[in-house]
């Protein structure tokens, strides 16, 4: 289970400003540049695994704890808040991502589109 969260606050960081420096510098980079910067937030990816892992196991802790808050039992009710964040985190890197490619300025926002 720590290793999960190590992931989540360390390794999603990582992945973020690996695809925003992408995103920044991809019309300078040559095309062996981008291939490399493709791979390494493959890798990025690769090494989030554990963490894809584990969702089983978080997910039916995070239901058991939530039967618990709403049952008036609100000792780890703050935490339940925080536990779903850095998937939502890992959705924008991933459309954050994909914006480098779709998008004429390389920055695709989850609020704006394509800016």
């Amino acid at each position: 289970m720590f290793r999960s969260w190590q992931a989540a606050l360390i390794k999603v960081p990582m992945l973020w400003t690996k695809t925003s420096l992408f995103a920044v510098t991809f019309d300078n980079l040559t095309d062996s540049e981008k291939a490399s910067m493709s791979f390494a937030i493959f890798l990025g990816w690769y090494a989030l695994a554990p963490l894809f892992e584990a969702v089983p196991g978080i997910w039916r802790v995070y239901k058991m704890d939530l039967r618990q808050f709403k049952n008036g039992n609100f000792e780890r009710g703050p935490w339940l808040f925080l536990i779903p964040l850095p998937f939502v985190f890992l959705m924008i890197v991933f459309l954050h991502f994909c914006g480098i490619f779709l998008c004429d300025s390389h920055d695709l926002s989850v609020l704006h589109g394509c800016t």
